[in-house]
């Protein structure tokens, strides 16, 4: 079994706190998920040592990935990381003992990978162990809107055990980490990574100039619309022509701001909208990010009223409907319905709702609607198979187009 790299994922925040070392409360940390653990360490590396020493039994030598204790269950190592998280006043998301493990999104990886580990232990007596363990890790810290590690840093860290209050050979080895840990989080290099967190918040690279000057485009009559029948919902979701292609867009502001994908609109700075009435329109494409692959257009709502959002996600199994132009910009406002197969499956360290409900080119920037009419999300893609079966169909959060959009409903 191999020790290595233990990804963490530090969430999408509406505000991002100052480093603990700067005075902050917990409540305002990035939070972290704590994924795997794995290493870089040889098969048969001789790791474990018993009996060094003249009074020590029995004497033994374990390899690594060996057999009896040169095996180590990696995954028994997950909770001690949270808990030990937790302590230093970084908060926890998607923690599996916790009732909610899915509320809050991710969008930072730390790695860390296990790069040497060695312990000694000595038994002089049938009821006492005594000895030491030294773990070396790796970490680096990668930012899926940059597509690039941020931060490295290597840490290593012991932990003993004695008589006089000691511990078992597995909870030394796992106290050891425990201390890497606690390195990690004390590391000014960590304090800074953070502080660099609290400006750029939830906010991609393209935007942070602009939003540090405006802060947030305010969604005009977002949080006092209404759930709609489907059938209604229709009128608020546009057809986007964009570059000889086309795909969908949703109202989510009565002055006009359409929500779709980055892809849908490419370059351009204007793009053709239509209702599905058959009135058009022309839109202007304000705000755009690449990496989530969401856009923001603003047009005239000719009157029309948004539709509401809910950033809560969905359950599983949920009845959900998807609207947009699938194909041909003839089959606009063409309506489909399916059940949410996962309501927060990580792609490339960003979240996505799975459904199964059907989509196609042309549905891209459509919403995904829950039964009472609101958007939980927006179509971006589907995962295509030689038979080219259907089903596997992910959308953007709405908080996710919402944050990276820097975008404040009202």
């Amino acid at each position: 079994m191999k020790l290595g790299v233990w990804v963490l994922a530090l969430a999408t925040l509406a505000a991002v706190g100052k480093s603990q070392a700067q005075g902050i409360e917990a409540s305002a940390m990035p939070a972290i998920t704590v994924s795997k653990v794995t290493s870089n360490i040889a098969e048969g590396t001789p790791w474990i040592t018993l009996g060094e020493g003249p009074i020590c039994f029995p004497s033994a030598t374990y390899r690594w990935n060996g057999g009896g204790a040169g095996k180590l269950n990696v995954r028994g190592f997950e909770k001690p990381i949270r808990d030990e998280l937790h302590k230093e006043n970084i908060r926890i998301a998607n923690d599996p003992d916790s009732p909610f493990p899915e509320e809050i999104a991710s969008n930072l990886l730390v790695g860390a990978k296990i790069t040497s580990i060695k312990a000694n232990f000595c038994v002089p007596m049938p009821i006492i162990m005594v000895g030491n363990a030294s773990i070396g890790v790796e970490w680096q810290i990668y930012d899926t809107r940059e597509r690039k590690v941020i931060f490295t840093l290597q840490t290593n860290a012991e932990s003993k055990t004695g008589p006089e209050g000691g511990h078992g050979y597995l909870s030394t080895i796992i106290s050891a980490m425990d201390e890497n840990v606690r390195a990690l989080t004390a590391s000014p290099g960590f304090k800074a990574m953070l502080a660099r967190q609290e400006l750029v918040g939830d906010k991609p690279d393209e935007l942070k100039s602009a939003q540090v000057e405006n802060t947030k485009i305010a969604l005009i009559g977002s949080l006092t619309a209404k759930p709609a029948k489907i059938s209604d919902a229709v009128g608020a979701v546009v057809l986007v022509e964009s570059g000889g292609g086309h795909g969908s867009g949703v109202l989510v502001s009565s002055d006009g701001y359409v929500l779709t994908d980055q892809h849908v609109v490419g370059a351009e700075k204007f793009v053709k909208i239509r209702w599905s009435d058959g009135l058009e329109g022309l839109g202007e494409v304000v705000r755009s990010d690449r990496r989530r692959d969401v856009a923001l257009i603003k047009t005239d709502a000719r009157g029309r009223l948004p539709l509401a959002l809910r950033a809560q996600p969905p359950e599983p199994g949920a009845t959900v409907f998807a609207i947009g132009a699938p194909e041909d910009p003839k089959l606009q406002s063409t309506v489909t319905r399916g059940v949410v197969s996962a309501a927060n499956r990580i792609v490339d360290g960003f979240s996505f709702i799975q459904s199964d409900v059907t989509v196609n080119p042309g549905n891209s920037g459509g919403p995904l609607l829950d039964e009472d009419g609101k958007v939980l999300g927006l179509t971006d893609w589907k995962l295509q198979t030689r038979d080219n079966a259907t089903g596997l169909n992910f959308f953007t959060p709405i908080g996710d187009a919402l944050a990276f959009l820097s975008l404040e409903p009202r």
